[in-house]
């Protein structure tokens, strides 16, 4: 049964700016984008720069499959409207937050990554790229753990000035890499779990991993690219700012964490 339209709840978002309103089908969605974007949330206004609507054939987009998803309509300020159907809903540059639209389209762009500030230097950030299951968040969350400070998961806005910019939505934890991490249940218990590809998958907040968060803004220090390989482990300096891991996230991950903190602390020393 299509989900009554009269029964729509809206939740207002401020990325950066942007003025986002959030239309959803009911207090189940409600409740997760609350928690998703929970530090953008903001008091409602009359004029959004982009409204986003979430519709399903179910009661919950959330519980939908991109089969199962009617539409999402993008409206922005301007009058430009865009509808999404399908396996268009997650193939499409993301609508939340509107990165591809005025006013962060040209101001903010953004690249595959996690990013992480030092902990000795809170203003210089090393970034993680690598291709999808390579092991950036597994790294990231190790360093959390050693005092590092969280900037983001997957999803890394840079400024004009080539700064990341902090985005705390929620870490997409694997329950595999909470295993191979130590990480117990009651670190995700109340996360929202999904069905993917490599298995569970839980959306966890950064602060109730109780780690520490970085700074609006940071410098890019540091890069980290990964090659994920069954070969033995490899550590190449690339050059003073770039560091390149050919390693297996499973069994090399402390390899890794020790090379990454050896490469950034020698900067300090030069």
């Amino acid at each position: 049964m299509a989900p009554n339209r009269s029964e729509k709840v809206s939740l207002w978002l401020d990325f950066w700016g942007a003025r986002t309103k959030l239309r959803l089908d009911g207090a189940v969605d409600l409740a997760h984008f609350t928690y998703y974007f929970s530090d953008y949330v903001t008091d409602p206004f009359s004029e959004p720069d982009v409204t986003v609507c979430l519709l399903a054939t179910g009661d919950s987009y959330l519980a939908s499959g991109p089969s199962d998803r009617e539409v999402v309509i993008v409206e922005h300020l301007t009058g430009r409207r865009q509808t999404l159907r399908g396996d268009d809903t997650v193939r499409a540059a993301t609508p939340i937050p509107p990165f591809a639209l005025a006013p962060l389209a040209g101001r903010i762009r953004t690249v595959h990554a996690a990013a992480v500030t030092h902990p000795n230097a809170q203003r210089k950030a090393v970034v993680i790229h690598g291709p999808s299951t390579s092991g950036k968040s597994t790294l990231m969350l190790s360093l959390l753990r050693r005092g590092w400070a969280f900037m983001s998961d997957d999803t890394l806005p840079i400024d004009a000035r080539n700064h990341v910019l902090k985005f705390t939505r929620p870490i997409g934890l694997r329950e595999r890499t909470a295993k191979l991490l130590g990480l117990g249940p009651e670190a995700f218990a109340s996360a929202t779990r999904f069905h993917t590809p490599t298995g569970v998958t839980r959306v966890v907040h950064p602060r109730d991993l109780r780690c520490r968060i970085g700074p609006d803004q940071a410098e890019w220090t540091w890069t980290v690219t990964l090659e994920p390989t069954y070969k033995p482990f490899r550590s190449t300096v690339k050059s003073r700012r770039h560091l390149h891991l050919e390693f297996d996230v499973t069994r090399d991950h402390c390899a890794a964490i020790v090379a990454i903190e050896e490469f950034a602390n020698e900067s300090f020393e030069q």
